[in-house]
């Protein structure tokens, strides 16, 4: 029963998602297809003896998933305005080059952060019921 909440704050925090992201042109498949791919990567943590499945440890990974994305989000910005100077600064950080790049970005913010927040609301229905 835990895992099924779990499932569901992380379609609910996906169609959150969807709505505030602006407009990027994607198509709704491809949406299903990131769900598809959090949700497996939430059923592995939830079931790996590697990652922590206690509440006061997935609290710790929610704001650690907003701070690295917003240092990410801050270079990209600065080696996107360096190879891009004529753009928005926004804009350049999508299109920054290297190891960071801007789909990294994404994937620790907002994609760890769903992850966690799924797992933070699995872990205290699991504690609190079972």
């Amino acid at each position: 029963m835990a895992d099924a909440v779990g499932l569901l704050v992380l379609a609910g925090l996906m169609v959150l998602t969807i709505s505030i992201v602006p407009d990027l042109g994607i198509p709704t498949p491809i949406w299903f297809f990131v769900y598809v791919v959090l949700a497996l990567i939430c059923w592995y943590f939830w079931h790996s003896e590697k990652f922590p499945n206690k509440t006061r440890d997935w609290l710790w990974f929610v704001p650690g998933s907003i701070v690295f994305g917003g240092i990410f989000f801050g270079i990209d910005m600065m080696i996107g305005h360096f190879y891009y100077p004529d753009l928005p600064v926004v804009d350049a950080a999508k299109k920054a080059p290297g190891p960071f790049g801007f789909i990294l970005t994404l994937a620790l913010c907002p994609g760890l952060t769903i992850v966690s927040l799924a797992s933070l609301a699995r872990s205290l229905f699991a504690s609190k019921f079972f």
